[in-house]
């Protein structure tokens, strides 16, 4: 048995976060990275040219829509449970999922079992959208304590809007 560990985790669709977004960025390693976040925004223009660069090459943004959103996020938990892992909240929105959740310590198998998750949720919408939905990797933040924990899980509950949110409170519900 691995030992596991409580994160918030973060997944993209394919195309909607792209280098040089006005939002912040950070490339692989941090070789390049904006001065800014999705809290502080950058300065107007900073890396726009990167940006257009890669938002002509990419190609369409990945969106649901709302009638997907209960199955994703569903495919995400099915697979979970599979997998013998807590969960303790997930939301999930057009571009975005948020999840808290016990994964492996070690990240290319946080990275694996996530992996699983999107594979089933692609599965389950194939019908609605065809090829790639999602971005490579994601967003593995490691929670530290209790207090750390419990503001994920507010976080994920409170503040995705407008989402399909489910938390092991409340069940599910669209906010």
């Amino acid at each position: 048995m691995p030992q596991l560990a409580w994160r918030h985790v973060i997944v993209n669709t394919r195309n909607s976060w792209l280098h040089g977004d006005p939002r912040g960025f950070r490339d692989r390693d941090h070789r390049i990275h904006s001065s800014g976040d999705y809290k502080h925004p950058t300065p107007e223009g900073e890396h726009a040219g990167l940006h257009a660069w890669y938002k002509a090459r990419a190609g369409k943004k990945v969106a649901f829509g709302g009638r997907l959103w209960p199955i994703i996020g569903e495919c995400f938990q099915l697979k979970m449970q599979e997998l013998d892992r807590r969960m303790l909240a997930i939301a999930v929105g057009s571009v975005h999922v948020h999840l808290v959740t016990e994964l492996p310590i070690r990240l290319v198998d946080c990275k694996f079992e996530i992996g699983l998750c999107k594979r089933r949720a692609t599965e389950a919408v194939k019908i609605w959208h065809r090829g790639r939905l999602w971005a490579q990797g994601g967003t593995f933040k490691l929670i530290c304590d209790k207090e750390h924990l419990a503001n994920a899980v507010n976080y994920v509950v409170t503040k995705q809007k407008p989402a399909w949110i489910w938390n092991y409170r409340d069940g599910a519900r669209f906010v």
